[in-house]
């Protein structure tokens, strides 16, 4: 996974790292994604989140996050649907 969708997941789970319940973070990272953080548009972290989801990596040690990695990923899936289920600006 390139640093940059590495950056953009960080980008999407810091929220998580504060939360309890990282599913309480979801609508505020699809707020963060279309809001272009990092000048990324809503499709190119909904490619990061699907690569990431893909891959091997432990999404866990992305940042370091107090949830396993089956939860960092439950949180990434949720966020992804978030996004995919708005309408085309």
């Amino acid at each position: 996974m390139t640093t940059r969708r590495q950056s953009l997941l960080r980008v999407l789970t810091y929220g998580v790292c504060m939360n309890y319940d990282p599913m309480d973070g979801v609508a505020h990272a699809a707020r963060i994604a279309r809001k272009g953080a990092l000048g990324a548009a809503k499709d190119e972290y909904i490619e990061a989140i699907r690569i990431g989801l893909a891959s091997d990596v432990d999404l866990q040690k992305l940042y370091v996050l107090n949830h396993s990695d089956a939860i960092s990923r439950a949180f990434l899936r949720a966020v992804e649907a978030a996004l995919v289920a708005e309408p085309p600006a």
